[in-house]
């Protein structure tokens, strides 16, 4: 996730929604149709690179450890993982 701390990050970010909403039907329906065939074609590679691309994050798995899923959820405030269990449950 990208977290825009200035306004002028936040335009700029903006401008590239802007930019991609104004793809229409077949245009998007194509797009979405090719990046489905590269992830069934390419698989983890291809989601990672498309993460990339979509949402400006770049890592080198998909997977989270259970480690660091401890980790982070000590850190975590009570009602987030008061509201995370609830969302979980509702699944």
């Amino acid at each position: 996730m990208r977290i825009l701390k200035t306004a002028r990050e936040t335009e700029s970010f903006l401008r590239v929604l802007r930019a991609r909403a104004s793809g229409h039907g077949l245009d998007v329906e194509r797009r979405v149709r090719s990046i489905l065939d590269d992830v069934r074609r390419e698989g983890d590679r291809a989601v990672l690179r498309y993460t990339k691309a979509f949402d400006f994050a770049e890592t080198a798995q998909l997977a989270v450890s259970p480690g660091e899923i401890a980790r982070l959820a000590a850190r975590a405030e009570k009602k987030i993982i008061t509201a995370l269990r609830t969302a979980a449950q509702r699944i």
